[in-house]
């Protein structure tokens, strides 16, 4: 039984006593059927069908299965693996770019506010950085990854994103791309 059919199912199953609710339940689970399949079809994009990534993963069956099955036991293993990297601080670097990091993420941390994601955000942080002080291969590919970035006319942030975040508005605002 395909996902939207039990779904339909199981709309159809709750229980109900009159036939005007039993009317309603049938149109709202065929309009919820048709709702998921809308934002499940496939974008057309350089003559090939593809369901944009966004779509994919927020607004279909799939939302729990990705944010259960596999982000939090990615985000789980990123914490516990960076666990096993020493501390960088300013004291054990060298780097001139890795103390504009340490700058960057404790500035970064000025703004975050999300209790439930600050170990992700420090473990990843950790790993970033030490692997761009100690490992010149890294450190070259991070170095022409930020250049690019530079070069390509990257667009900044559209809207000041409050969920989380306490930077002024200000900073913000001045930074604004309006289409």
């Amino acid at each position: 039984m395909s996902q939207d059919k039990f779904l339909y199912w199981q709309m159809l199953m709750i229980p109900t006593r009159h036939c005007a609710i039993k009317e309603i339940k049938a149109s709202l689970a065929v309009a919820i059927i048709n709702l998921a399949a809308e934002y499940s079809k496939p974008a057309k994009s350089k003559g090939r069908w593809h369901v944009l990534l966004y779509r994919l993963m927020l607004w279909t069956i799939k939302r729990k299965y990705f944010i259960d099955k596999v982000k939090k036991p990615l985000m789980d293993a990123i914490v516990n693996l960076a666990m096993k990297y020493p501390e960088p601080t300013m004291d054990n670097t060298c780097i001139p770019n890795t103390a504009k990091l340490l700058n960057i993420r404790d500035k970064f941390f000025e703004y975050e506010d999300n209790p439930g994601r600050k170990a992700l955000f420090e473990a990843i942080w950790q790993m970033f950085i030490v692997e761009y002080e100690h490992d010149g291969y890294y450190r070259y590919r991070i170095d022409w990854l930020l250049e690019e970035i530079n070069k390509c006319g990257w667009e900044p942030r559209k809207i000041h994103n409050e969920q989380c975040w306490k930077e002024p508005e200000s900073v913000t605002s001045k930074n604004r791309w309006i289409p």
